[in-house]
């Protein structure tokens, strides 16, 4: 993750990395504690840079085509920790191309063996997580109010990359919540 920043009430905190007990998904964590008085709302705002991840799969009729994939991801479920239900998540997804479309795909396990990649042109992506995104140019957003996250509340995007050359010269998405 790089750029990280972040405010409470529109004034910037400092945050603590942390290394992740979880080495396979996440290496490390920027904490800050945020207290709140009874019945107290702070908005929290971070932002940040992050190297896109991908993959690899192959298609059911020929196992010698293999189709390589992107992903950025958020994990929503850190929001758990918090006492009670966020009363309202934004998350903001910038990524390097104008999306065309977004679906949604059921989990991360589905979208390495979803078959139909083959068919999915420029600018389309798959996602998961806590809301359908509203897509805005090169920018995904996803808005829920009132919940209690947890791992089902990640959002995973994937998109294929043609012949795995890359997509558009671009390895950074960039987040704001």
């Amino acid at each position: 993750m790089e750029d990280f920043r972040s405010w409470v009430d529109g004034e910037p905190v400092d945050t603590t990395i942390i290394p992740s007990n979880n080495k396979i998904f996440v290496a490390s964590w920027h904490v800050k504690v945020v207290h709140f008085n009874a019945h107290q709302t702070r908005i929290v705002r971070d932002t940040y840079s992050q190297m896109l991840g991908g993959g690899a799969t192959s298609v059911w009729y020929n196992k010698l085509t293999t189709i390589y994939l992107k992903e950025t991801a958020y994990e929503m479920d850190t929001g758990a920790s918090w006492k009670g239900n966020i009363r309202r998540a934004t998350v903001t997804v910038n990524l390097p191309f104008s999306i065309s479309s977004a679906t949604p795909i059921r989990n991360q396990r589905i979208a390495y063996d979803y078959q139909g990649w083959t068919k999915v042109k420029p600018g389309q992506v798959k996602f998961e997580g806590f809301a359908r995104p509203q897509r805005h140019g090169s920018t995904l957003v996803f808005t829920r109010t009132h919940f209690k996250p947890n791992e089902s509340s990640d959002i995973h995007i994937y998109w294929p990359i043609p012949d795995g050359r890359g997509f558009m010269g671009e390895d950074y998405a960039h987040g704001k919540d």
